[in-house]
């Protein structure tokens, strides 16, 4: 039954490490999570831009924006309505509302992927027909994950660009963030879904960013020589399809990895397993999407602070790149090894 219109909160744990550094207690603010219970409203004679963006009347549906300050700011004037100008049509089916404006983000998109789980549980799918964005279609991920859970590009309409759909009976599903049985229910369907005999890098993978411009490791030569020491190996998720990706974290009980989307695949773990991320973050910066993320699947989540490497393009903790104290990273590998989780 779907919940009532209320607040869900959950308490995350502080990580496992933190005894052994004085500079967690930043962490103290972050670690209560408070998130509106997803609701189903269904709309009539609506439209719905290349955005995803739900307007009617030259008004805009303020749900369907992803931030209050997205949604101002296209209150302000009328450039919005003549970005999307061009009608699409709709057919007499039901359709149904799951994107928004952060749809191609890997990580926002498992928020979005919940959406499919509570359609599933309320037996809305039958019948009707999903709107994306025309652009979803160059994202590999998303037609890969969404065929995982039953999805088949038959089952979607895409909006053009620049177009908005008109629509007569539209399903919108209004929700932001992660809810604790959604997030559960998907990370099991996608576990079902993916064939782990098709690649396996065992139980121990270090994420590297090495193929990207921000937050990759700086000194990661060094860093490998001691991860190598504990049987450790490096996985570029770029290199492998989204199924892929999700079979070698099935398998993973200890993953390593720096800030970065690449963790968002921690959703195929097992119950139980450890993640241990490294980044600058912290104090006002911190981004607690990971350490949120990792409690409600029950996995044991470690942290590392680390510097800004010197060869950062942008010097603050969302951009720059990290310089790993690979002493401390012996540390917090020994404490997650040795640690008995059962």
């Amino acid at each position: 039954m779907l919940k009532s219109k209320a607040t869900t909160n959950f308490k995350a744990k502080f990580p496992l490490n933190h005894q052994i550094s004085d500079d967690f207690s930043f962490m103290e603010k972050y670690l209560n999570y408070q998130c509106l219970n997803p609701q189903i409203e269904y709309l009539k004679n609506i439209n719905v831009s290349n955005n995803c963006v739900i307007f009617k009347n030259f008004k805009i549906n303020a749900n369907s924006c992803i931030t209050s300050e997205i949604y101002q700011n296209y209150c302000r004037n009328y450039k919005f309505f003549f970005k999307y100008i061009f009608p699409q049509f709709s057919t007499s089916k039901n359709i149904i509302h799951i994107a928004n404006e952060y749809y191609s983000n890997y990580f926002h998109w498992h928020e979005i992927l919940q959406k499919i789980i509570l359609l599933k549980d309320q037996n809305i799918l039958q019948n009707s027909l999903i709107i994306l964005p025309s652009k979803a279609q160059k994202f590999k991920f998303i037609l890969e994950s969404l065929k995982m859970l039953g999805i088949n590009r038959n089952d979607i309409i895409f909006i053009r660009k620049k177009s908005h759909l008109r629509v007569s009976n539209l399903i919108f599903i209004d929700h932001h963030g992660f809810d604790y049985d959604l997030i559960n229910k998907l990370r099991d369907q996608l576990r079902q879904a993916v064939q782990c005999n098709q690649i396996n890098f065992g139980e121990r993978i270090y994420i590297s960013r090495a193929k990207q411009k921000l937050r990759f490791v700086e000194n990661e030569q060094q860093m490998l020589n001691i991860l190598e020491k504990y049987n450790f190996k490096k996985v570029i998720m770029e290199d492998h399809s989204y199924a892929e990706q999700l079979a070698i974290c099935a398998q993973a009980k200890y993953l390593i990895a720096p800030h970065g989307a690449g963790i968002t695949n921690i959703i195929a773990m097992k119950k139980n397993s450890a993640i241990l991320e490294l980044s600058s973050k912290e104090n006002n910066e911190f981004d607690r999407s990971y350490i949120i993320m990792a409690n409600m699947l029950g996995l044991n989540y470690y942290y590392q602070k680390c510097r800004f490497g010197k060869n950062s393009l942008i010097f603050d903790s969302h951009h720059a790149s990290l310089d790993v104290d690979c002493d401390m990273l012996e540390k917090n590998i020994k404490i997650m090894l040795e640690k008995n989780y059962d």
